[in-house]
């Protein structure tokens, strides 16, 4: 087994656990995770207009890297107006922007729906409110 797929199956089910732990079932049978976030992985939006995301889980700061949400992206300059905004899918989390945005202070991603997909087996795993991350660029 290469070292890729021994990650992938290491993350998977290291996540299939914390499922089991931290999520709990309502009478509708939804499966509820309120434990996870938004990440920043990497940031240069200001020099190449990149920014790397992930689904993290919020106890231990790990990535999950099978969760996938539709998101939006605002980017604000340092008098709070909006000078970028865009709509992601949510299958590729390493974000490139047309242009580089040496204006940029402040992001806000947002999720377009109240959870997330587990890309191996595409059950929703819900949350209280959608997904929403707010950051300063250093």
């Amino acid at each position: 087994m290469n070292l890729k797929k021994f990650f992938y199956l290491l993350s998977f089910s290291l996540y299939f656990f914390s499922i089991k732990v931290q999520s709990q079932t309502y009478e509708n049978g939804k499966w509820i995770d309120d434990n996870l976030t938004f990440k920043i992985v990497y940031e240069n939006i200001k020099k190449s207009g990149e920014l790397h995301l992930c689904i993290a889980n919020k106890s231990n700061d790990l990535c999950i890297g099978n969760l996938m949400v539709p998101f939006e992206v605002f980017i604000y300059d340092k008098k709070d107006s909006l000078i970028w905004s865009s709509i992601w899918t949510g299958n590729n989390m390493q974000l490139k922007f047309k242009r580089k945005l040496p204006f940029a202070y402040k992001v806000n991603v947002k999720a377009k729906a109240p959870y997330v997909i587990n890309k191996l087996t595409t059950t929703k795993i819900y949350q209280k409110q959608p997904l929403e991350l707010i950051y300063i660029i250093q």
